[in-house]
């Protein structure tokens, strides 16, 4: 038995490899043609497909998009649309995406290094849509960059609207929704998300 537990280890880990390698290029094939620039660092990691958008997007080394272990909905496909050609979304090294995640910028979206991004969590820096009812179908409405710091952790379903900064070593509750900045170094949760407690 543990030596069938072996093969199938090791047979899981190359149609893993496979599996990346070719989202990776799909990425680079599809995707990476519309943008403005597409910046990808050495040793990212493709889990599951990526939709870009037209702006640009850089991609910092040893970033991981989708854990295909977890749960996930369909293809667990992530989404890092900067939907504009001037606009700008960029990830730090070392941050790990987990599926079906959606990153979206009208302007600009910031994500630091070593973040850890829970499931199904989206990134907003615009409403998209206006407020007023004569101009909700002709305007987007404004936007507001969005600002995550270094080694910040998302847990499931969390949502960040338009002009929100996280500060460092920050934690996210599970469902939280972020309309107001966040300082470093706490733990918030709610809708709206609040501090609950200071990191020592």
């Amino acid at each position: 038995m543990g030596l069938w537990l072996k093969i199938l280890e090791r047979c899981e880990s190359h149609a893993g490899c496979i599996r990346s390698a070719w989202y990776r290029r799909k990425f680079l094939a599809l995707e990476k043609p519309r943008h403005r620039l597409v910046e990808l660092g050495a040793g990212a990691v493709f889990n599951v497909p990526v939709r870009g958008g037209q702006g640009t997007l850089r991609i910092g080394t040893n970033v991981m998009l989708g854990y295909a272990k977890a749960h996930r909905l369909g293809s667990g496909e992530i989404m890092l649309q900067a939907r504009l050609p001037d606009a700008q979304i960029s990830i730090g090294a070392g941050t790990v995406f987990n599926n079906n995640t959606v990153v979206c910028a009208m302007e600009s979206i910031t994500i630091g290094e070593r973040c850890l991004i829970g499931d199904s969590c989206a990134i907003y820096d615009s409403d998209f849509h206006n407020a007023d009812p004569a101009k909700r179908h002709t305007d987007a409405g404004p936007s507001s960059p969005v600002v995550i710091g270094n080694n910040v952790v998302f847990g499931s379903r969390v949502v960040v609207l338009k002009g929100v900064t996280i500060g460092d070593n920050s934690v996210i509750g599970a469902m939280s929704l972020v309309t107001k900045d966040i300082p470093a170094n706490c733990i918030a949760a709610g809708v709206p998300a609040k501090v609950i407690k200071q990191i020592e």
